[in-house]
């Protein structure tokens, strides 16, 4: 009865969320996405997102899309074992384990977590000082400053120049000195990290050079290729779903919840799509087509290294055993594709809104060797 009614809490502050947009709900609408809801979980929101409002899409065509509330509570926990999770979810523990299996990934210098920080030589990270005696004696250009679990971008920090002996300064041209770079990490373990993440702390980490290709719209932001792998019952790698993340002009992170842009990729040929997507305001959940077109900025209009990255992908989901379906966050360096994150939760509803309903019959019969039967 409780989490009934706290279902229906969510669909109300829903429904008068979406009031604010300029489309109207009817009656007819309103019953329908009530019964969406109730029978199989599909939120006001993702009503409205996967467009079936229109009266030209089928009930077989709306159960074809899954919705979040199974994709929570029915798809992750069949296909993605929770002991493995945290190699995902932990940056520091995901560069341990991929690097030692010689994968591309970002170097990672230290873990910074007041009483308890490290470099990886053994010296301490854990307050100003060390910070400071690190930069003074390394030759590093620039670096990336990063809670260890945070999803979407925030508390991200990224330095170009070492300008004194206590200041650096970032990607947006701003100058900070060693005394806020600490202030800031300290706050957002005490204060956010402690209500929103799993895992308390700060890795500081290499800043890649990314291929001039992936340096579209005079951005400062690393863009990033997103490919889902999922994996068969008979052990089958199958690339699921790609997505070309760009950030906005000015910004410093690709992410969609720092303003950034998404664009589906066709997984056979690594084409680029046509339509390019991002938040109506910075921080979503709406999610709206953009004026624009990410594709003419490529060669081809196609994302450059598909096959390597294809390749690195389908490696890296060969190693992550329990772990069948998977969004690897894949950047493309002047050396070639670095894998940068795995995700448990993948994001499959902007997938969902890039490409179509995720249950085409060829996954409906993998996810039912998996025990998975979703409704027709």
């Amino acid at each position: 009865m409780r989490l009934s009614l706290t279902k229906a809490k969510k669909f109300i502050k829903q429904l008068r969320f979406l009031g604010s947009f300029e489309k109207k709900t009817s009656i007819i609408q309103l019953l329908d996405m009530i019964l969406l809801g109730f029978r199989y979980g599909f939120s006001p929101l993702e009503y409205n997102l996967y467009g079936f409002y229109k009266k030209s899409i089928s009930r077989s065509e709306k159960l074809s899309f899954i919705s979040n509330e199974k994709i929570l509570k029915i798809f992750r926990p069949y296909l993605n074992h929770k002991s493995w999770i945290p190699i995902l979810e932990n940056k520091l523990l995901f560069f341990l384990y991929y690097s030692q299996l010689g994968f591309p990934v970002v170097e990672v210098y230290g873990f910074y977590y007041p009483e308890r920080g490290f470099f990886l030589d053994g010296s301490p990270l854990r307050e100003k000082s060390d910070f400071l005696r690190w930069l003074n004696k390394s030759d590093i250009k620039g670096c990336v400053v990063k809670p260890l679990g945070s999803l979407g971008g925030k508390g991200i920090m990224i330095f170009e120049e070492l300008i004194s002996p206590e200041t650096i300064r970032s990607n947006d041209g701003k100058n900070y000195s060693l005394n806020e770079v600490i202030s800031l990490m300290e706050k957002d373990i005490e204060v956010r990290q402690s209500k929103e993440d799993n895992y308390k702390g700060y890795i500081i980490e290499e800043k890649i050079e990314q291929d001039p290709a992936m340096n579209v719209l005079s951005g400062k932001s690393l863009n990033t290729i997103r490919v889902s792998t999922l994996i068969t019952n008979n052990n089958e790698i199958l690339i699921d779903f790609g997505m070309l993340r760009v950030g906005r002009e000015g910004s410093i992170t690709d992410n969609l919840h720092q303003g950034g842009y998404v664009v589906n990729i066709n997984v056979e040929n690594g084409s680029i799509g046509e339509k390019t997507f991002g938040y109506k305001e910075e921080g979503g959940p709406w999610i709206e087509e953009k004026e624009e077109r990410i594709k003419d900025f490529f060669t081809d209009c196609k994302v450059p290294f598909w096959h390597d990255i294809v390749s690195l992908a389908k490696k890296a989901a060969s190693f992550s055993p329990e772990l069948r379906s998977v969004g690897w966050d894949i950047a493309i360096s002047k050396n070639g594709p670095v894998l940068m994150e795995g995700n448990d939760n993948w994001d499959m509803v902007i997938a969902q809104v890039l490409s179509g309903g995720y249950l085409t019959e060829e996954r409906r019969e993998i996810l039912k060797e998996y025990g998975i039967e979703f409704p027709r």
